[in-house]
């Protein structure tokens, strides 16, 4: 548990494998258990898990759905999931025009364009709290002192800019900046 009281759960919602169907369950008792209020999903097959086990519980346990939309998944009914929330954020005017797009019916009414996913009138941008932090990550990998940082959150998938970073990082190499890159996120499914 962390010092804002939040617990981590891991569940295989995201595994393409027929394991997710366990996840259902562990899901539904999760929600249960902790009276979760609000669920965001950020892709497709925990927007599919989640549902299944919305339909498990009593309608008035379930929690507020939020889907926030981040790319332009194929179209159809697979992705058309990402719609069903009660609410559905999309990350760019580009985004919500591809959810039009995808929508059956053309109801857009529950999506809001939220630029980048976040309210930068509300959540305003500041330097992490934790002074010590870089001098932390530097003590972890010394090979980043004295360098300029990149992060670059996300699994590491094709499709998540990871590709460009490299490129990015030769250009930067080049010009002489010194640079080093960071890019936390799951690894189980590798470029």
């Amino acid at each position: 548990m962390s010092s804002a009281g939040v617990e981590p759960v891991r569940l295989l919602c995201g595994a393409k494998s027929p394991r997710w169907l366990w996840a259902v369950l562990q899901l539904r008792r999760l929600l249960l258990r902790e009276r979760v209020d609000v669920v965001d999903v950020h892709s497709r097959l925990p927007a599919w898990c989640l549902r299944w086990a919305l339909r498990l519980l009593p309608p008035e346990r379930r929690p507020v759905v939020v889907h926030t939309v981040h790319g332009m998944n194929s179209r159809g009914w697979y992705s058309r999931v990402m719609l069903r929330a009660d609410v559905v954020v999309a990350v760019s005017e580009s985004v919500r025009r591809h959810l039009e797009g995808l929508s059956a019916d053309g109801d857009m009414r529950r999506v809001q364009v939220i630029s980048r996913g976040v309210d930068c009138r509300r959540y305003r941008r500041i330097w992490p709290s934790r002074v010590g932090w870089r001098a932390e990550f530097v003590r972890q990998c010394p090979a980043a002192a004295g360098r300029f940082l990149l992060l670059l959150p996300g699994r590491l998938v094709r499709g998540k800019g990871h590709a460009d970073l490299i490129r990015l990082l030769a250009d930067l190499s080049e010009a002489g900046v010194d640079v080093h890159a960071i890019c936390p996120g799951s690894s189980e499914d590798m470029i």
